[in-house]
C-alpha cells in the first residue's frame, strides 16, 4: 500500500510516493513524544484514508488533548477530511 503526495512549491510540483507503513513511522517520529500510541496514529490515518496532511492537522488542531480523547472523536469527523483547506493533496488505499 502506498500514500503519493502531491506538493505544490510556487510554480513547480512534484509528486512522492511513500508507503502506509513510511507514513505511520513518520507519524509516530513527530508524535509519540506527545503520548501517541502506533495503534492510535494508525486509527487516526486509517481514518484520514491515509491522508497524511489530514492526519497531522488533526492532531496539531487536537493541540494538548489527550490521543484517547482524539480516538473517541474521530466518530464525528468527517472521514477522509479533516475539514481544513487545501494545500497538499494525497491518496491511499489503506487496506
Amino acid at each position: 500500500t502506498s500514500i503519493t503526495i502531491n506538493s505544490n512549491h510556487l510554480s513547480s510540483s512534484s509528486i512522492m510516493t511513500i508507503t502506509y507503513e513510511e507514513a505511520l513511522s513518520t507519524l509516530q517520529s513527530m508524535f509519540s513524544p506527545q503520548g501517541y500510541t502506533q495503534q492510535q496514529l494508525d486509527s487516526v490515518l486509517r481514518h484520514f484514508g491515509g491522508h497524511m496532511e489530514n492526519c497531522v492537522e488533526c492532531i496539531l488542531v487536537h493541540g494538548d488533548g489527550s490521543p484517547e480523547e482524539l480516538i473517541r472523536k474521530l466518530s464525528t469527523l468527517p472521514a477522509g477530511s479533516s475539514g481544513g483547506g487545501g494545500g497538499n493533496t494525497a491518496a491511499a488505499a489503506a487496506a
